[in-house]
């Protein structure tokens, strides 16, 4: 208890985010006289259910609050003024959350966050218009276990799935996504989580059957879904805070729409950056031999070529050497002087790879070349002659490289 004040292969490759901070600055006037006004009233203190829910609300041994509810809590406060007390009570998770939910009946509390919504529920509680994230249902695998992949379990037979028993709603869940999707695996009953992940762990099952938000750090999702919004709730009959929780919700969405995917990738994302190759894959490293990868003329900085040294470079280049250097892969670079000359090679099949195209499916039908997900974007810009008026062009002649389309 406490008080707290404001405050997959050749296909799949990593995406670039881009991050926008917003800054809010206040004017202060720093000399002169200013007029007195009253002190506006001190916001109420709103006591907090704060049950030890990983990834949701959590405190160290050093006293200091933290996950999912309790950065968004402290987000709202911005919005809303409100301080907190967060309750904590003793016992496992379920008398914990047993507890908080009697005492948010009773009007001991003022909030509880991570709240499904029902109807059943709906008539004990008072709930906001917007929900503050989604949770999902995942079919959950070990990392280290390289043979089931998102590309493949479908197709496996016999797969064994660990699930809770008494999972009433999320086996529904699972039930109506493997009759969507033609999925029959096998159905364990455990009586606990520990259970599962210990059969997991053990290899008596493949898959688990939990939440996104409960997947341990050495799972990863196969399937994900039966998506569950969530909701930060207060007392029956207390509709006023209900209301300044939707406002502050709706003002944190407005200033911010990705703010509720910052918070699920810092508490929830399961960002696994080692390279784990399935066995198909590592049978073709195995037999690939060397690829021969086309480099064409004129690509600087993208890529180049030194005809006096003989040497390849450009972030291609280099790019495709880092990839050879954590799958095995042997390169061997061909220089194509021209268009022309690389649209030979790819049409006659004398290369295997590009070092770079454009994403365009036209480009890659005239050569003859499948495409990965792009790895690199940048601009194209017009260069005009300075005595010409880039808003008048129309019957002017435009120079560009053929491999690139004109719309």
């Amino acid at each position: 208890m406490g008080g707290e004040g404001m405050s997959q292969g050749n296909r799949r490759l990593a995406a670039l985010w881009a991050a926008v901070i917003l800054l809010f600055a206040s004017c202060i006037p720093l000399a002169g006289a200013v007029p007195v006004r009253a002190a506006a009233p001190e916001e109420p203190v709103l006591r907090v259910a704060f049950p030890d829910q990983p990834g949701l609300t959590m405190v160290d041994a050093a006293g200091n609050y933290s996950g999912y509810t309790y950065e968004y809590l402290m987000e709202m406060a911005q919005y809303t003024g409100w301080k907190y007390e967060f309750v904590q009570v003793e016992g496992d998770i379920n008398q914990q959350l047993t507890v908080l939910l009697e005492m948010l009946q009773a009007g001991e509390l003022d909030l509880m966050g991570a709240m499904q919504d029902s109807p059943a529920l709906q008539q004990q509680f008072e709930y906001p218009g917007n929900s503050y994230g989604t949770s999902y249902t995942v079919l959950a695998a070990l990392k280290e276990n390289t043979a089931i992949t998102t590309a493949n379990y479908k197709t496996q037979k016999g797969l064994r799935v660990a699930a809770q028993a008494g999972a009433v709603s999320r086996r529904q869940e699972l039930e109506d996504f493997c009759q969507r999707n033609d999925f029959s695996p096998e159905l364990v009953e455990y009586a606990s989580g520990e259970e599962m992940q210990a059969a997991l762990r053990g290899g008596q099952v493949d898959l688990m059957l939990v939440t996104d938000m409960a997947m341990e750090d050495d799972c990863i999702a196969v399937a994900t879904f039966a998506p569950r919004p969530f909701y930060i709730v207060t007392t029956k009959g207390k509709r006023e805070v209900a209301q300044q929780i939707d406002a502050a919700i709706g003002r944190i969405n407005e200033a911010d729409p990705y703010y509720n995917t910052t918070l699920y990738e810092k508490y929830f994302g399961n960002d696994d950056s080692e390279l784990r190759l399935n066995q198909e894959e590592l049978a073709y490293l195995q037999g690939a031999g060397a690829l021969r990868v086309a480099v064409v003329a004129g690509k600087e900085p993208l890529q180049s070529y030194n005809g006096k040294t003989g040497e390849f470079g450009g972030i291609t280049v280099d790019f495709l050497r880092y990839a050879a250097q954590q799958t095995g892969l042997e390169l061997s670079f061909v220089y194509a002087e021209s268009q022309q000359e690389l649209k030979r090679l790819t049409t006659q099949g004398e290369v295997d790879l590009v070092a770079a195209i454009p994403y365009n499916y036209s480009v890659a039908r005239e050569y003859n070349v499948a495409m990965t997900q792009p790895y690199l974007s940048s601009q194209i810009v017009m260069v005009t002659n300075k005595h010409t008026d880039s808003d008048e062009l129309e019957d002017k002649t435009l120079a560009m490289a053929a491999v690139f389309e004109f719309q």
